[in-house]
């Protein structure tokens, strides 16, 4: 693969559906061909702010109040900026390939699953959906988006111990994720996993990466 020296690669999709693996495989593949590579992850819910992060997906009924909603938010602003200039901007910086799972687009993906869940409207969630978009204006990447089946998603689950994800939030990141994923990157790759073997998936990748001007990927 011919691949510039300091690149952003983001990994999205569902829940279970192998992100953590496909990018553990190609920094082992990036590493051997002589780029230095780091390997990160930005999501809702860094450092103080999880706890009510995973409240808020269920829909807490204490979230209805406006001021502890925003409070949250703050919080997870800064989580969120102070991570990506450690762990992405700097790492940039210093020439290395970042390959990043969830990133800017599954972050206002779920901010506006969110505010849905808990009865706010998009515009409430307008502070960290524009923070997204200035981001991914300031430090240009490349979407790899994995998708699969919900019965290879549940076997997954079950694989990893953890319990089934709620349906509507799978749904959301069908078809809400690409969506910012194609407006916020660069360039936008699908690939459906269902059927194909682990190193099948990682090939497609290598392939698709492959394809793109050295400069811009």
């Amino acid at each position: 693969m011919v691949i510039a020296s300091s690149r952003l690669i983001a990994f999205l999709g569902p829940v279970g559906v192998g992100k953590s693996t496909q990018m553990r495989l190609l920094a082992e593949y990036l590493r051997s061909s002589g780029f230095r590579v780091k390997v990160t992850f930005l999501k809702v819910g860094h450092l103080w702010a999880y706890p009510l992060y995973k409240l808020a997906l269920t829909g807490w009924p204490v979230f209805r109040s406006k001021y502890l909603f925003k409070l949250w938010m703050i919080l997870d602003i800064f989580s969120i900026f102070l991570r990506f200039l450690i762990t992405i901007w700097l790492p940039l910086k210093a020439g290395y390939v970042v390959l990043v799972e969830e990133y800017l687009p599954a972050i206002a993906a779920d901010y506006l699953y969110i505010a849905k869940t808990n009865g706010y409207s998009p515009k409430d969630v307008r502070t960290i959906t524009t923070l997204a978009y200035k981001l991914s204006v300031y430090v240009p990447f490349t979407s790899v988006f994995l998708d699969a089946g919900d019965d290879m998603l549940k076997i997954r689950w079950k694989l990893r111990g953890t319990p089934d994800e709620r349906s509507e939030y799978i749904s959301v990141q069908r078809k809400l994720l690409p969506l910012l994923a194609r407006l916020l990157s660069r360039y936008f790759f699908y690939i459906n996993a269902s059927g194909k073997s682990i190193r099948e998936v990682n090939h497609c990748i290598k392939k698709y990466l492959a394809k793109l001007p050295c400069q811009q990927i």
